[in-house]
């Protein structure tokens, strides 16, 4: 079963190619764990699928570290989230070696959180530092 997500609306976004091609549309495939962008399909083991699948669910949404573990490992055991930041990490690098039109940003002591970016080749992880009251 295959599903688009995170498809360009409105004006394109950071890095976006003008026109919001082919290229930049997102396709979830449940069934063998990839996604799908332009002629290019990534492979994904069920935890990466898993995490990236959560993350993209709503766009933009910082997900809290102890919303991910209970969502993606099924538990409320949260522990130091080393292992969400492992999994980030092999994430990232899977979607920055193929160029994929989705980042996954790090929101400092918060969680993370999926953009859509034709821009995210470049393989550097972004934090985003959380706006003090």
């Amino acid at each position: 079963m295959a599903q688009q997500v995170m498809a360009p609306e409105g004006p394109p976004e950071r890095g976006s190619a003008p026109d919001g091609g082919a290229d930049s549309q997102l396709t979830v495939h449940e069934d063998r764990h990839a996604i799908e962008f332009g002629q290019v399909e990534v492979s994904l083991t069920p935890l990466e699928f898993a995490l990236l699948r959560q993350l993209i669910r709503e766009p933009g949404r910082v997900w809290r570290y102890d919303e991910l573990v209970r969502q993606v490992w099924g538990t409320d055991h949260l522990g130091d989230a080393s292992q969400v930041h492992a999994v980030v990490k092999r994430l990232r690098a899977k979607l920055g070696r193929e160029h994929a039109p989705v980042i996954i940003e790090a929101v400092r002591g918060v969680g993370f959180r999926a953009l859509r970016d034709q821009g995210a080749g470049s393989g550097r992880p972004r934090t985003v530092r959380p706006a003090r009251p």
